[in-house]
């Protein structure tokens, strides 16, 4: 028995699903269908879930917002969008924040219904194995990966006055080479925690200028970015943002870092926030360098990326990636505006 739980205010689609469900292949299925997004996730909390279908347009909560509030509680089920909106841009959006797949209503015969459930918790399953095996590899990395930083720091710390100019640069080089691991493995552990919904997200209204600057303090202060100049360009008077404070941070210095690496020697890195144009509700922070640009330098490390993209979605935004060869690259993010 297949145990799917269906979000869904409309008591005639309740209705539609159901009696889909009924004559359905790939079954049997059991459905348990609640009215709002609150009683969704009370439900999914208490597990004994195969699946979980999604209308976006519910009582308490509207558009890809429901998705996002969605998956930052129900980390653990898949979760299969349904909308009356053929919107194929909305669909390709979902599927990025983390939907398993996404029907239009109409189009949800019982065959295509038992599928899309069907697939999407096998690919669910998929994903389980697949974050359980770079658990381990992650696991495994860390400790040698750490003593070789360690014993790096040391050596630089007590004997580079006394290694000739040639030497100081490799140490500097591999120096930077073991700084580089371990920032991979620890995002590759905060993303790993972060898919499985044990990488805490707890947004409050904030000073997005001030978390800027905080931020940008905190990478001169370290010394992650020697080459360039760091700078900020804020929109006058902008609202409160509706985001974790160590979360924004965290996503602010892992794109910042990025960009100094892209960056040209002795180039700009310049972070923006404003009003998000077209956007009631949101503000946008963008993080830019005059590199040579996403084709010829990469986006650094993807799991890097693909931290920032998870606790983005999970407070409410979503980011974007632009990028011009010879010109540099844009990331951009949206957030929420407290209390909009």
């Amino acid at each position: 028995m297949i145990r799917v739980l269906l979000i869904e205010d409309d008591p005639n689609d309740a209705a539609l699903v159901a009696e889909s469900l009924k004559t359905a292949p790939l079954g049997p299925f059991s459905l348990q269908s609640v009215p709002t997004l609150a009683a969704g996730i009370e439900r999914a909390s208490q597990g004994e879930l195969d699946a979980v279908l999604l209308d976006l347009s519910l009582p308490d909560g509207t558009g890809l917002e429901t998705l996002s509030r969605a998956r930052a509680k129900i980390t653990t089920i898949p979760i299969i969008v349904m909308t009356g909106y053929k919107d194929e841009a909305l669909a390709l959006t979902a599927l990025k924040q983390g939907a398993q797949d996404y029907l239009f209503k109409d189009d949800s015969r019982p065959d295509t219904l038992s599928r899309a459930i069907r697939f999407a918790i096998e690919r669910k399953a998929h994903e389980r194995v697949r974050e359980e095996f770079f658990h381990s590899v992650n696991h495994e990395l860390r400790t040698p990966i750490s003593a070789v930083y360690g014993a790096l720091m040391g050596l630089q710390e007590e004997a580079a006055s006394r290694l000739a100019p040639e030497e100081r640069q490799l140490l500097e080089i591999a120096l930077r080479g073991a700084t580089h691991l371990v920032d991979l493995t620890e995002d590759l552990a905060n993303l790993l925690r972060s898919s499985h919904g044990t990488l805490a997200v707890h947004p409050v209204p904030a000073s997005l200028p001030a978390l800027i600057s905080d931020s940008l303090s905190w990478l001169a202060l370290s010394k992650r970015a020697p080459h360039v100049t760091l700078s900020e360009e804020n929109e006058a008077d902008l609202p409160a943002g509706l985001v974790d404070p160590l979360r924004f941070r965290q996503i602010l210095i892992n794109l910042l870092v990025n960009a100094a690496k892209a960056a040209r020697r002795g180039g700009r890195v310049t972070v923006r926030a404003a009003r998000a144009p077209g956007e009631p509700g949101f503000l946008t922070v963008s993080v830019a360098d005059n590199g040579q640009g996403f084709a010829e330098t990469g986006t650094g490390p993807a799991v890097g990326l693909r931290l920032c993209r998870d606790l983005i979605s999970r407070q409410g935004g979503v980011m974007k990636i632009e990028s011009e060869r010879g010109k540099g690259s844009v990331f951009r993010f949206t957030v929420p505006v407290a209390g909009a």
